[in-house]
């Protein structure tokens, strides 16, 4: 039997003095998802204790059920489940404590973080089921990814998101989407929302 994946949040005793913890003075929009919720914690989601660890090959099909509902949301881009098993190792995902109907914990939130040479990635995938938006598991995952992205020796992490304000809370800055021609070239063009974009470049740099 295969051990269940070490926590990526294993052995941490306190935060990195890098990555700011301090929330913006001006008050921050959030959008009002298709199930009414708005990310915001206005309303409440349910208190269960959530685990950050490593995705395995067996989260797949979970993983892409919530990607799915995050295209249908229009935030995210479509991936397969063949695409998320072909890529299962950049994952992280959120689960919720084991059960007798989930031995390895509900999965309730995923991203990823995607290699564009060796010290440049973007997190993708970001998104959380909606009955437990607004309980910070979307940031509790963009942060194991930092740590992820300072443990491979990236220097620079971006995303293209429709929320920078959440971004900028962890650390990030806005960014132009050609500071990133990685992206461009390989995803962009190929893109079927290339000709009416709205997303927003924010990035993070590791100082080394």
């Amino acid at each position: 039997m295969s051990r269940a994946p070490r926590s990526v949040e294993a052995g941490l005793t306190r935060p990195s003095t890098a990555l700011p913890t301090r929330a913006p003075a001006r008050p921050v929009r959030f959008p009002t998802w298709r199930d009414g919720s708005t990310g915001s914690g206005a309303t409440a989601a349910p208190r269960v204790a959530v685990t950050i660890r490593r995705a395995g090959l067996a989260d797949a099909p979970r993983i892409a059920a919530l990607i799915a509902h995050g295209q249908s949301d229009e935030f995210l881009l479509p991936r397969s489940e063949a695409d998320v098993r072909a890529s299962w190792r950049r994952f992280v995902v959120a689960a919720a404590p084991p059960s007798r109907r989930d031995p390895r914990g509900r999965v309730l939130g995923t991203a990823s973080l995607e290699p564009y040479g060796p010290h440049l990635a973007e997190i993708r995938s970001l998104v959380v089921d909606p009955g437990y938006r607004g309980a910070g598991i979307g940031r509790r995952l963009v942060r194991a990814l930092q740590r992820r992205a300072r443990r491979a020796g990236t220097t620079r992490v971006f995303a293209l998101t429709m929320r920078p304000g959440f971004f900028e809370r962890l650390g990030f800055v806005v960014a132009p989407l050609e500071a990133f021609p990685e992206k461009v070239f390989r995803d962009c063009a190929r893109c079927p929302r290339r000709a009416a974009c709205v997303e927003i470049a924010v990035e993070w740099r590791i100082e080394r």
